[in-house]
C-alpha cells in the first residue's frame, strides 16, 4: 500500500505516530481524539453537538469519549454553582503531557538466573527487554514524545438545563419533533412504553403517550404530537441517552428562577402563560416555539432545599 502525504503550511496539528496507530482505542475514537486536540486553546463543544455536526449518530461519539475517558484524555466533573446547585461538567484539560504518567519499567533481574544460560544475570536487561507493552508502551512513546505539549482543549458535557433551554428555544430535542413519525422516533430512541391504554384498545389509538423514563411523546395517527420531558424535583433525570447522555448522574431539581435566567441568557422569548397559572403552579410559555414549562411548590416527597419556591415540573410541546 502507498500512503500519499502532502506538505503542510499551516493549520496543521502533529500527533505522535503512537496515539494514531495504537489500536486499543477504536478509530472513531482516535479519530475523535484528534478532532479535540486540533482545537485552539479553550475549546468548548459538547457531546451532543459533536454528533450533530458529523456522520456520526450520539451512541458512537458517547462510546467514543467513553474510551477516552478510559484512556485518561477525559474526564467529567461534578461543580457546585454559586447558587448550591450541582452540574455534571467534563471541564478537564486534555493534555497529552498531563495524561501519561511514568511508564512502568520492569525491575531489575540483577542475581537472578538465566533459564537460557543458567547463568547470573549481572546489570539491567537490555532496553528490548525493558521496553514497556499494551498500555504501558503507549504511555512511555507519548510521554517521550509530547511532554513538551501543553495545548488544551475543554469538553462541556450536555447538562439538564442544556436539554430544557434547547428544547423551549426550538421546540426540539435532538432530532425529535412534532410531526414525526412514531416509527422514526423509535429508530432514534429505542421501543418505548406504550401508555396502558394503548395495549388493553388497539395501536392506532389516538391522543396516548409512549415512554422513554421522564420523556413521553403523545401520539396521533401514528405521529408525534406532543413532547413532553417530566421531572421530579428532588430526583435525578431518567432520561433517554440520546436527549441526556449519563442521565443518571444529572439532578432533576430546576428552579423556576434558574429556568427563567437560562432562557433569558439564551435570548429565548418567554411569557406568563395565565391558563395554568394559579394557586401553587405557575407557568410559562416561549416564543416562537411555543413551549410550555410548569412549575408548582415542591410535595410532601419532594426532598428540596426550598419548600416555598416554583420548581419545574413538566416541559411540554403540543400540536393543536
Amino acid at each position: 500500500m502507498h500512503v500519499h502525504r502532502s506538505e503542510h503550511a499551516r493549520h496543521f496539528t502533529v500527533l505522535p505516530n503512537a496515539v494514531l496507530q495504537f489500536r486499543r482505542l477504536s478509530y472513531t475514537a482516535r479519530g475523535l481524539l484528534a478532532d479535540l486536540l486540533s482545537r485552539p486553546d479553550g475549546w468548548r463543544e459538547d457531546g451532543r453537538h459533536m454528533a450533530d455536526t458529523s456522520t456520526h449518530g450520539r451512541g458512537t461519539v458517547r462510546k467514543a469519549l467513553k474510551e477516552l475517558t478510559a484512556a485518561g484524555f477525559y474526564r467529567t466533573e461534578k461543580v457546585r454553582m454559586p447558587d448550591g446547585t450541582i452540574r455534571t461538567e467534563a471541564q478537564r484539560t486534555i493534555g497529552l503531557g498531563d495524561r501519561l504518567g511514568k511508564p512502568l519499567e520492569a525491575p531489575s533481574k540483577a542475581g537472578q538466573i538465566s533459564a537460557r544460560t543458567g547463568r547470573a544475570v549481572d546489570g539491567p536487561p537490555s532496553a528490548a527487554r525493558r521496553r514497556p507493552t499494551g498500555w504501558d508502551g503507549l504511555r512511555s512513546a507519548l510521554k517521550s514524545e509530547c511532554t513538551p505539549a501543553r495545548e488544551s482543549v475543554t469538553v462541556t458535557a450536555v447538562t439538564l438545563m442544556n436539554v430544557l433551554v434547547d428544547f423551549a428555544r426550538t421546540g426540539l430535542i435532538g432530532p425529535l419533533h412534532c410531526g414525526m413519525p412514531l416509527a422514526e422516533a423509535e429508530d432514534v430512541l429505542g421501543q418505548g412504553r406504550p401508555h396502558p391504554a394503548i395495549r388493553m384498545k388497539r395501536p392506532d389509538i389516538d391522543g396516548y403517550p409512549y415512554s422513554w423514563g421522564g420523556l413521553k411523546l403523545d401520539v396521533t395517527q401514528r405521529a408525534v404530537s406532543g413532547i413532553w420531558i417530566h421531572l421530579w424535583p428532588g430526583s435525578t433525570a431518567n432520561l433517554p441517552s440520546l436527549v441526556l447522555p449519563d442521565s443518571e448522574s444529572f439532578e432533576a431539581t430546576v428552579l423556576r428562577e434558574e429556568l427563567v435566567t437560562a432562557l433569558d441568557t439564551a435570548g429565548c422569548e418567554h411569557y406568563v402563560n395565565d391558563t395554568l397559572t394559579f394557586g401553587q403552579q405557575s407557568s410559562i410559555r416561549t416564543r416562537p416555539a411555543d413551549v410550555c414549562a410548569v412549575f408548582s411548590l415542591p410535595g410532601r416527597d419532594n426532598h428540596v432545599p426550598h419548600r416555598d419556591r416554583h420548581y419545574l415540573g413538566v416541559i411540554y410541546k403540543h400540536t393543536a
